[in-house]
Order: C-alpha cells, then sequence, then structure tokens
C-alpha cells in the first residue's frame, strides 16, 4: 500500500482504496453524509490525477480513519504528558483543563468536570454512532477503522481512555459494532405533537450465517405510538438490504421530550441477531406568541435575504406582531438585527431592547469589545470536536433544550460563528456556548449584554428554519419572550468592556 490518503493527498497504487475523514457531528453531519455518498461511489480523487495512477478498480473501499472526541474522567492526580500538545497547537493541550471548566463557569451547568466529560463521551457516541451507520449503509464500502481505540496523550478520540477504562457508552457502542446490524436512517429527528414519524430502515448482514428472513420489531421505549413488526428478507452475507418504512405518530406532549426508539431484529425462530437505539425529540405544539417585533436592516447576499425575509414573514404568521416603521418603534419594541449599527445602538442607549442575529464578521461594530469570528480553522470542530452547551435550566433554554450539549434536536440551528473575548469572569451571562477539545477556544453562542440602558441579547444561533423546525421554532420564541421580560438583566457592560 502506498499511502492512507487524506485531506489533499492521494493513492498512486495501492492494495486498498482508503480515505481518512474527520467532520464534527452533529454540526457537519450532511458534509460527512454527502463525502461517505460520493465515497462509495469509487470517486476519481482518491488517486493520483498526475497521469502515474495504478488503478484495477478492485481495491476495497474503506473508510481508514474517522472519529470524534469524548473527554476522559480525570484521576486525582494528573498524568505528566499534560501539558503535551500537537505540534504547539493550543486547542490540543489538557493542562488547565479543570481551571478552565471553573473559569469559564461551566460549573454552574454540569455538577463537576466529570459530568461534563460523561456528556462528552456521550456526545460522541452519538457521533461515532452516525458515522458507523452511514458507512454501513453503503455496501460498496467494505470496511472502517475509527480513530482511536485509546486516547493518547493529546487526543480524546478513543473508545478506552489512556487508562484503558471504557467510556460511558461502551454497552451501547457494542449493539453496532456487529457483523449484523439493523438501522434506521431518519429524516430528521425534531418532530410536533401530532405529527407523522417515517423512517428508513436498513440491515447490515456481514455474519458468516447466511439469514434468509428476519422478524423485526419497532417500539418507542415510552409506550407511546404502539409498536411495528414485520417478517422480511434479508440478503446474502456481504449485503445492506433496505427494509420497508416504519412510521409512528408523535404523541402529545406539554415540553419538549427525548424518547427513545428500540430495534430489533431475530431469527424466525427468536434468536437476537441485532438490536438498536434512537433518539427521537418530540416538542409541543407552537404557544401564542406575544412579542412586538420590529426586524431592522437585513443580512448581505441574496440567500441570506431570502432567509431573513422568510423569519419575517413566519414570525408574522406565528402571531407575531410585527412593526414596520422605525417611526413606530418605541422603548417596549424588541428590535430584532442583524447588526449592531447606529440605530440599534440609539435604541438600546434610550431604554429599548434588541435581539442581535449575529450570522456575520459584521455583526459588531469596528471597536467592539467581542468579535464575531467564522468557525474556521480549528473554529469547524471538524479536527479537534467542539461542543455546543446551553444552560438548560434557565430561560431561554429551559423551554427547548433537552440536555446540556447540543445534539441533534440542534442541527437546524447550528451556527456558523462564535463570539469571542466575553471574559470567563461574565460568563454567567453567557446563555450558550462552545468550548473545543480539553474545554480550549471558549466562546459564547448566546450573551446577554447591556448596552447604555438598554439590553441586548446577541446570538450566533441560525433561525433559518423557524416555523419548521420546533427546536428552532421553539427556541426562537423564548428567547423573544426572556429578551422582553423583567427576567432579563444581565450584567456584562458593553461600554466597561469595551474600556478594557
Amino acid at each position: 500500500m502506498d499511502n492512507s490518503a487524506c485531506c489533499d493527498n492521494f493513492h498512486v497504487k495501492t492494495d486498498i482504496d482508503d480515505f481518512h475523514r474527520y467532520n464534527s457531528i452533529p454540526d457537519y453531519h450532511a458534509d460527512f453524509d454527502r463525502w461517505v455518498a460520493d465515497f462509495a461511489a469509487r470517486p476519481r480523487w482518491s488517486f493520483s490525477p498526475h497521469g502515474d495512477a495504478v488503478r484495477t478498480g478492485g481495491e476495497p473501499l474503506v473508510v481508514s480513519e474517522f472519529g470524534n472526541w469524548g473527554l476522559p474522567k480525570l484521576p486525582a492526580e494528573l498524568p505528566w504528558w499534560f501539558a503535551r500538545d500537537f505540534g504547539g497547537r493550543e486547542v490540543t493541550r489538557p493542562a488547565g483543563v479543570q481551571e478552565r471548566f471553573h473559569k469559564y463557569q461551566l460549573d454552574t451547568v454540569f455538577r463537576d468536570y466529570d459530568a461534563l466529560a460523561e456528556a462528552t463521551q456521550w456526545h460522541q457516541f452519538r457521533s461515532l454512532k452516525h458515522e458507523i451507520e452511514e458507512i454501513r449503509r453503503h455496501a460498496s464500502i467494505q470496511g472502517y477503522v475509527i480513530t482511536e481505540f485509546t486516547d493518547i496523550n493529546w487526543e480524546a478520540n478513543g473508545l478506552l481512555d489512556m487508562w484503558r477504562n471504557p467510556k460511558a457508552y461502551a454497552a451501547e457502542l457494542a449493539k453496532i459494532q456487529q457483523p449484523d446490524v439493523i438501522f434506521a436512517r431518519l429524516p430528521k429527528r425534531n418532530f410536533t405533537s401530532g405529527e407523522s414519524i417515517e423512517f428508513e430502515v436498513y440491515f447490515s448482514h456481514y455474519g458468516a450465517k447466511p439469514l434468509g428472513n428476519i422478524k423485526t420489531e419497532m417500539r418507542f421505549e415510552s409506550g407511546m405510538g404502539g409498536a411495528a413488526a414485520g417478517d422480511e428478507k434479508v440478503g446474502a452475507p456481504g449485503s445492506v438490504t433496505k427494509l420497508l418504512p416504519v412510521r409512528f405518530v408523535a404523541p402529545a406532549v406539554e415540553k419538549p421530550r427525548r424518547e427513545v426508539l428500540r430495534m430489533k431484529a431475530s431469527t424466525r425462530d427468536g434468536a437476537l441477531v441485532a438490536e438498536n437505539s434512537y433518539e427521537v425529540f418530540i416538542f409541543p405544539q407552537p404557544s401564542k406568541r406575544t412579542g412586538t417585533l420590529f426586524f431592522h436592516a437585513a443580512p448581505q447576499g441574496l440567500e441570506e435575504l431570502a432567509k431573513w425575509n422568510a423569519l419575517k414573514r413566519e414570525a408574522a404568521r406565528g402571531g407575531h406582531s410585527v412593526v414596520g416603521d422605525w417611526k413606530k418603534v418605541t422603548p417596549t419594541t424588541l428590535v430584532v438585527a442583524p447588526v449592531l449599527d447606529v440605530e440599534v445602538e440609539k435604541h438600546l442607549r434610550g431604554g429599548g431592547r434588541a435581539v442581535i442575529l449575529a450570522d456575520s464578521k459584521e455583526a459588531f461594530p469596528a471597536g467592539a469589545p467581542f468579535k464575531v469570528a467564522a468557525r474556521e480553522g480549528d473554529l469547524d470542530g471538524n479536527w479537534v470536536t467542539n461542543f455546543n452547551w446551553v444552560r438548560q435550566s434557565a430561560a431561554p433554554f429551559r423551554d427547548a433544550a433537552v440536555g446540556e450539549l447540543l445534539g441533534f434536536e440542534g442541527v437546524a440551528a447550528v451556527p456558523r460563528f462564535v463570539i469571542r473575548g466575553v471574559p470567563g469572569e461574565a460568563y454567567a451571562d453567557v446563555l450558550s456556548g462552545v468550548f473545543y477539545g480539553w474545554i480550549n477556544n471558549n466562546a459564547a453562542l448566546m450573551v446577554g449584554v447591556k448596552v447604555g440602558g438598554g439590553k441586548m441579547l446577541a446570538t450566533t444561533l441560525r433561525f433559518d428554519a423557524y416555523g419548521r423546525d420546533p427546536f428552532a421554532t421553539r427556541l426562537f420564541d423564548a428567547m423573544i419572550r426572556h429578551a422582553a421580560s423583567p427576567e432579563f438583566a444581565p450584567r456584562l457592560d458593553w461600554d466597561a468592556a469595551r474600556a478594557k
């Protein structure tokens, strides 16, 4: 074999047509899915484009590296390698992780560091599960290699930590690390009460023994929606069979709820062949909207402008009162804008309130104490995994979130930018944030700020899917209520921060 290809290199002559791929899941799960489908079709890009490639077309396709981080629980005495990093890149340095846990007030979100570590491990599992199943959906891909079996000095991609302790999800991962696997492919994870839930089901058969027909059974752990069962024929060993789709109806709920779908496949005589499970998220029907909003300015670019106008239309259609003219804006009107410009700042300094949907580097003016930065380089999270966290017990997330770390329920709101420069001592006003790897590169995703006599809620979370995605819809409405309420009382001061 010539090399193990990744990034911008390729094969020349090899026995195995392999490639590496790293994506932050669920943030970039769609990119991963597209890449896998392309790789499964035996693309030209995995071999040299310079005319010197020797390719037979019979080389097995293997995804030879992929993975995501899950932080380990730590011993009382920290190991000698904690000060080491990869090539001087601070984002990979473990040293100081516990100090950063307290500095950025994550101790007000998680019980302790170990609780945060366990949450990141379950995040790692959900990421790996998605990737493994997406790979196994394509019969042309004949193998995969998870990075890595154990954590290494600065990288927490392991299925075991450095002390060879299994991570929290070991028993669940074992269910899909089998020759035969039953799995689903859901078009989405968020549903509204009363909505039809329909998804594809696959059976990946690599066991040595032909199965012929299998019995399938699917049910929700809570008992809602009944159960589904079938008797279906699967292909020969080495095949992937698409089974009949499954349908349920989302139950009535009073608050957002995580539901677990259990699946299993058995032989006709009842012997268990494979089992699996999925999380889906059920949201109540939208409540009455009461905000009085003025949508100010508009983002640059035709696509972004279309999304902005769609949000404005959906807000009005959903029941918010939308003011159409600055002359009708009062201090009680909540201004919604993509930028903090002169007009918005004047409104704030006059005692008004605003929500800034900061989806560009220009969201804050020059000289601002905080910077909106694109998720590029180490900030994309594709190599050193990012973790998007929320204050689930506080507004606005108590009305929308189902956990402290956003997973597939938050896909529609995944940010393209982060807010940098908020000091650790002000993180009580950070309602949602992000950290990378060993709690490095901490940044805000939603933060409250005093500006003169007014109050601003700035967020890089996206609401393009408002009115279509239950999480994005419910979070936007809760954010509007919170920004206009007496409960919204940030202490972080824009002018004092700028003076520093």
